[in-house]
């Protein structure tokens, strides 16, 4: 199986300003929860994974010395959709307008700006690096991520084929708004 962590609390989901998206930290109460969950999981886990964004790096470093795990980087990295020369120094609050904006288009393949991700490339990414992960996993391997990676492995996994179009996307935002994912909740995927 794979088990999927979403990040323990970013300085972000406290509403403060942020730059860079990939250098986003922990607040002191996201530090708490990721030892929590060092301190509280039970067995080894035999191989760690990490999104390369700072608050899932921050979250995964207490359980992987815990257990004198080194973390391997995936492309597990929080979906970008908006740009972030566009966001840089902005909260959640002041950005509320463009995500609602960004997901009312409901356009599989618009890019909002430079270092933008479409929704289409995001799903792609997501069932590739979960699709690899799962053909070289040992079972129980830990993937500390982000909610919405999360949101989109369960999502994909629990349908056959069909079309990444604007009915699909509009359906994720529904789930995603409707089931959030908490910090440093987890989900299983796959046996391996």
């Amino acid at each position: 199986m794979i088990i999927l962590i979403r990040h323990a609390e970013s300085v972000a989901n406290a509403g403060q300003r942020t730059d860079d998206p990939s250098t986003i930290g922990l607040t002191d109460a996201g530090l708490r929860q990721a030892d929590a969950l060092a301190r509280a999981w039970e067995g080894t886990p035999p191989r760690m994974i990490s999104s390369p964004f700072q608050r899932a790096l921050d979250t995964a470093k207490p359980l992987a010395s815990r257990f004198g795990l080194q973390i391997h980087l995936g492309a597990v990295h929080e979906f970008t959709y908006l740009s972030p020369d566009r966001c840089r120094g902005t909260t959640a609050h002041e950005r509320k307008n463009w995500v609602d904006e960004y997901w009312r288009r409901a356009q599989p393949d618009f890019r909002d700006g430079t270092g933008a991700e479409t929704f289409r490339e995001f799903a792609e990414r997501v069932e590739t690096e979960i699709r690899e992960i799962a053909a070289n996993c040992v079972p129980g391997v830990v993937v500390v991520c982000h909610g919405q990676v999360i949101q989109m492995a369960c999502w994909l996994a629990s349908r056959r084929a069909f079309s990444i179009d604007s009915n699909a996307m509009r359906e994720f935002r529904v789930l995603d708004v409707v089931s959030p994912i908490g910090h440093c909740e987890q989900r299983v995927l796959w046996s391996c």
